[in-house]
């Protein structure tokens, strides 16, 4: 069945849990990127596989005066070190719902973080050099999911996120 839904409102006890997810192009325009991937997490079975496309700023980071280049250009190093850009207004192509783009490195963090283990992952080719995408797998982390949980039960008794 085909629904329409705020990635924030997943629920495995309304949908049921998958073994494969896409996750296109949505990382990118999600306030809290953490929240929305622990989301994902929580619908998908241990061992499932996500297949996750983002903005990605390894090859095109917003620089000084707000051209476009290479990270690891302006910053030594920086494509190594998990990061993420902040576009707090519309820096990223006048789209005012494009807040975060993680470097390559950035993503792998974001993913482990998550509760997944990235199977395969790579930054943009020359024709898409502003993309990452990532294979990863569900796993069964109880530290993480320690974590998952405790910011679950606190945005849920803060009525964070309803409905």
């Amino acid at each position: 069945t085909w629904q329409v839904a705020n990635i924030y409102h997943l629920d495995p006890k309304e949908l049921g849990t998958f073994d494969i997810v896409l996750c296109l192009g949505v990382i990118y325009h999600l306030r809290h990127v953490l929240l929305g991937l622990d989301k994902v997490r929580s619908v998908m079975r241990e061992g499932a596989d996500l297949f996750v496309e983002t903005a990605a700023i390894d090859n095109h980071a917003q620089l000084d005066g707000g051209h476009f280049g290479s990270f690891a250009g302006a910053c030594t190093g920086a494509n190594s070190t998990p990061l993420l850009q902040l576009y707090p207004e519309k820096e990223l192509g006048g789209d005012p719902t494009n807040f975060f783009a993680p470097n390559h490195s950035g993503l792998r963090g974001l993913l482990r973080a998550a509760e997944f283990e990235v199977v395969n992952s790579f930054s943009g080719p020359d024709e898409l050099p502003s993309r990452a995408m990532a294979h990863a797998r569900a796993t069964a982390d109880p530290e993480i999911a320690f974590y998952r949980d405790r910011d679950s039960a606190v945005l849920e008794k803060r009525s964070y996120f309803k409905g």
